[in-house]
C-alpha cells in the first residue's frame, strides 16, 4: 500500500505483463482524485 500523509493512494500487486505505461494509464484515469504532488508526478511528461 502506497500512502501519503496518512492517505491511502495505491495499492500495487504483481502485474508480471503490465509495461511503465500500461501502469502510468491506469493512474491517470484516476486524475482528479490522487494527492496534489503525486498527481504532478504522474502527470508529468516522460
Amino acid at each position: 500500500m502506497i500512502t501519503r500523509g496518512g492517505k491511502r493512494l495505491a495499492v500495487l500487486a504483481p502485474a508480471p505483463e503490465a509495461t511503465g505505461r500500461a501502469v502510468k494509464d491506469a493512474l491517470l484515469r484516476h486524475v482528479g482524485t490522487l494527492d496534489d504532488a503525486f498527481e504532478d508526478d504522474v502527470t508529468a511528461p516522460p
